[in-house]
């Protein structure tokens, strides 16, 4: 009944963790133009977003967060890949940080006036 038990139990967390990697900045750094989109989709999952150019072209949009100690967004990596007719032909990427702490307040909720 135990192994029963502990062969369900891990049949349901590894269904969890299905996707092969992520896409990070080395991921991205190697995606070549001329390589069909597939590859990428197959290691990288599903973009986050996906917009059409015209003409058969789209631009996939993949997002890595990078966090400090687990918690706060630190860093968004955002990289951008054309693809035209399943074939990659552009690709960029842009990264951006958390506002500033006087950006997003506009008073500071720990400071006090008596």
């Amino acid at each position: 009944m135990k192994v029963l038990f502990m062969l369900a139990a891990l049949t349901v967390l590894s269904s969890c963790f299905s996707r092969c990697c992520a896409m990070s900045r080395d991921e991205f750094e190697s995606i070549q133009l001329g390589d069909r989109i597939e590859t990428i989709e197959d290691c990288a999952g599903e973009p986050y977003d996906m917009c059409s150019k015209g003409d058969d072209t789209f631009e996939y949009e993949y997002i890595e967060k990078i966090t400090f100690t687990g918690k706060t967004d630190v860093l968004l990596n955002h990289y951008y890949i054309t693809v035209s007719d399943g074939i990659i032909v552009g690709k960029r990427f842009k990264q951006e940080s958390s506002p500033a702490y006087n950006l997003i307040y506009q008073e500071d909720p720990n400071s006090y006036s008596y």
